[in-house]
C-alpha cells in the first residue's frame, strides 16, 4: 500500500454523530442463522478507538536499537452512555458472552460522512455507573474488537438504516478489525 496523505484543512471535523448500533453475530463475525436486527446504542457523550500494537525492541550488547518487531495488537472501541434507563442497564446483562458487530458514525469530514464497522466485538464485562446529584448519569462501557480470520462480508440491507453508504457488501479484509468508509 503506498502512502497518500495530503494537506486538507476541510478534513478536520468536530464532534460525532450520536448513530451507533449492535447486532449479534457467530464468533466469527458471519449473521446468525436467523439473522439479529441492528439495536441501537443508548445516548452516547463520546466514543473513542483505541488501536495499539505492542512493539518489541531487540538491542544488542552494545545497547543499539536495529530493529522494532511489532507483537501484539489490541483494538478498543470505548463509549461514554448518558442514557441510564433500565434498558440500558440490562443491555450490559444481556450482551455477556456474546458476539456483536459495531456500527457507528463519527460525523463529517470533508464533506463526507464517515461510517465505521467493527466486525467481531465483545462487551468488556464490567459495569460502572456513578450518581452525582446535578449532573446526568454517565455509563462507561468498552468492547474489544477481536481479529477476524477471514474476510467479513456485510450486506448493505444489514446495515442500519441511518446508514450512508451504497457499497454493497461492505467487507472487512481478513485480520482487519475494522474498516472505515466515507461517502
Amino acid at each position: 500500500m503506498s502512502l497518500t496523505t495530503a494537506f486538507n484543512p476541510d478534513a478536520m471535523g468536530a464532534g460525532g454523530s450520536n448513530i451507533g448500533y449492535l447486532r449479534e453475530v457467530k464468533k466469527d463475525g458471519t449473521d446468525l442463522t436467523t439473522p439479529d436486527t441492528n439495536h441501537r446504542i443508548p445516548i452516547i457523550k463520546e466514543s473513542e478507538l483505541g488501536d495499539e500494537t505492542t512493539v518489541i525492541k531487540p538491542r544488542s550488547e552494545d545497547g543499539k536499537l536495529y530493529n522494532q518487531l511489532e507483537d501484539q495488537r489490541d483494538v478498543t472501541f470505548k463509549l461514554v452512555l448518558q442514557q441510564s434507563d433500565k434498558a440500558t442497564y440490562d443491555m450490559f446483562k444481556e450482551m455477556r458472552g456474546k458476539y456483536y458487530r459495531l456500527y457507528k458514525q463519527t460525523g463529517k469530514r470533508n464533506g463526507k460522512t464517515q461510517e465505521w464497522l467493527y466486525g467481531i466485538c465483545k462487551l468488556t464485562p464490567k459495569l460502572n455507573a456513578k450518581w452525582v446529584p446535578g449532573t446526568v448519569t454517565e455509563i462507561p462501557c468498552e468492547v474489544t474488537v477481536l481479529a477476524n480470520e477471514t474476510q467479513i462480508s456485510i450486506a448493505n440491507s444489514a446495515l442500519p438504516t441511518e446508514k450512508v453508504t451504497a457499497t454493497d457488501p461492505v467487507l472487512i479484509p481478513a485480520g482487519e478489525y475494522y474498516v472505515l468508509l466515507e461517502t
